[in-house]
C-alpha cells in the first residue's frame, strides 16, 4: 500500500499543513461463502485482496488525533485520545 500512504500523507498535509505522524493499513477482504454465518458457528471461506484502507494521523496539543483518508475526498477526522478506550484483551 505503499502509494496509499503516500497519497493519504499528501492529503494530510494539505488538510492540517503539518506531516503525519502515524500511519495505518488494512487490507481489504472479500466473503465468498457464508456471509453473516461465521458467529453463528457456520462456515465462511474470505480472501485478503489487493485493495487497503489507509489513514496518515497526528496527535494534537490537545491530545485529539486528527486523521484522513487516503480516499480522494481527504476528509478530516479528529478523536479524543481520552476517549479512546481498549479493544478486547
Amino acid at each position: 500500500p505503499r502509494r496509499q500512504i503516500d497519497v493519504a500523507k499528501h492529503g494530510f498535509e494539505l488538510a492540517f499543513g503539518k506531516s503525519p505522524t502515524h500511519y495505518g493499513a488494512a487490507p481489504g477482504r472479500i466473503e465468498v461463502l457464508g456471509n453473516h454465518t461465521d458467529y453463528n458457528e457456520g462456515y465462511i471461506l474470505s480472501a485478503a485482496i489487493d485493495k487497503f484502507c489507509v489513514i496518515a494521523a497526528r496527535r494534537t496539543e490537545d491530545n485529539a488525533g486528527v486523521m484522513v483518508s487516503s480516499e480522494g475526498r481527504f476528509e478530516r477526522v479528529t478523536a479524543q485520545m481520552n476517549d479512546i478506550q481498549k479493544g478486547y484483551d
